[in-house]
């Protein structure tokens, strides 16, 4: 598929294509009140209308449970969203949802860690970085794109006006919040613009990259934090045609094929660097935006859900034929014994999270410099 300008990509984010069913229904569980009841016509049971509908509604626990299931649903495949865990099924579910009781032990139940300590109330793990994979039964999924994004506009041409960080300015490495930072770019003719995201969740901000010439992406934090997060501002940087500046995150390096992909920065002098260099080579700028447009069709949605097919598919086919062919009494015995456990674990990896990522909460976190 080639993609020449931002309508093509459009396109190429909103296909749908056929998957081939699986073998047994996946249950996609959520059990915040909330979120159930911001979504409860989807809990009715009929087909789902596409996912960019709601693209305002999205944060990290809908993102990977109620979006995976309208993705996996509407090509063909016997997703079902739940309130419950489902006994004797395989269930989907976050971090945050498995702390909120329902006998997650009944079922076998797949667990999204999202950029949280490890879950231990589930059977398998999902991450969203290749870094976290850290047993045989973890399994990388990159996050979804963002949906409905309406990329640069074609004729900004290698225009750099405007660099854009999309999200809020305390996750910004404390280093580029400066006013000298922002200074010595206005002198290259470059205005850093944040796109803040707290008042409308990801909001018309997260959508409208048309007029966002470059990203920049360098969160705060140690490498651990850094090492939970995935690439998606990457991938949305080039999913809308952008050059993108960003820290040294193992989600991005994971994903770097060429020098075309990004920059990786350290510093806001490194930062200002890659600016200069933009202005001063039109060439390198079109050369950024247009492979970033051919990256990003690794990154589609069908891209995304195929990889969430053939997942769900090696789990049926593998651990959950074998955890199915134990006796149901002692699976029930042996499984409510495990959860008292694990929910002891679960307390543990928690607070190895916190001490890892250097402070108790996110703004703690991101608080530290590079």
């Amino acid at each position: 598929m080639q993609v020449r300008t931002g309508l093509d990509m459009m396109r190429a984010m909103a296909a749908e294509t056929p998957l081939r069913p699986l073998d047994a229904p996946v249950y996609f569980v959520m059990r915040d009140p909330r979120r159930i009841a911001a979504f409860s016509p989807l809990f009715a049971g009929a087909m789902p209308p596409p996912a960019s509908v709601f693209w305002n509604r999205w944060d990290g626990e809908t993102a990977w449970v109620i979006n995976t299931y309208i993705q996996l649903r509407r090509r063909g495949v016997d997703a079902r969203l739940s309130t419950r865990f489902v006994p004797r099924a395989i269930c989907v579910a976050t971090y945050d949802d498995l702390r909120r009781g329902g006998m997650p032990w009944r079922s076998y139940v797949l667990g999204c860690r999202m950029d949280r300590a490890r879950p231990t109330l589930c059977e398998e793990v999902i991450v969203q970085n290749r870094a976290r994979c850290e047993r045989p039964t973890d399994h990388f999924i990159a996050h979804w794109p963002q949906l409905s994004l309406r990329p640069r506009d074609d004729d900004r041409g290698t225009l750099l006006e405007n660099m854009v960080f999309h999200g809020e300015m305390d996750n910004i490495d404390p280093a580029f919040r400066s006013e000298q930072f922002h200074h010595a770019l206005r002198e290259l003719g470059v205005r850093f613009v944040v796109h803040g995201l707290r008042d409308n969740r990801v909001g018309v901000s997260g959508r409208d990259w048309s007029r966002t010439d470059a990203l920049l992406a360098v969160r705060g934090g140690n490498d651990f934090f850094r090492s939970v997060k995935p690439a998606i501002k990457l991938v949305n940087a080039w999913q809308a045609g952008c050059p993108a500046i960003v820290g040294p995150e193992a989600g991005y390096r994971e994903q770097r094929a060429s020098e075309l992909d990004y920059f990786e920065v350290r510093t806001a002098a490194e930062a200002l660097a890659a600016v200069r260099r933009l202005k001063d080579d039109p060439a390198l700028f079109r050369a950024m935006a247009e492979n970033g447009r051919r990256r990003a069709l690794e990154h589609t949605p069908d891209a995304i859900a195929s990889r969430w097919r053939e997942m769900l598919d090696g789990v049926l086919r593998g651990n959950y034929t074998r955890w199915c062919r134990t006796p149901r009494a002692i699976r029930l015995v042996t499984g409510s014994g495990k959860h008292v456990l694990r929910t002891i674990q679960h307390k543990i990896e928690r607070e190895r999270f916190w001490k890892a990522i250097g402070g108790r909460g996110y703004r703690a976190a991101t608080s530290h410099r590079l």
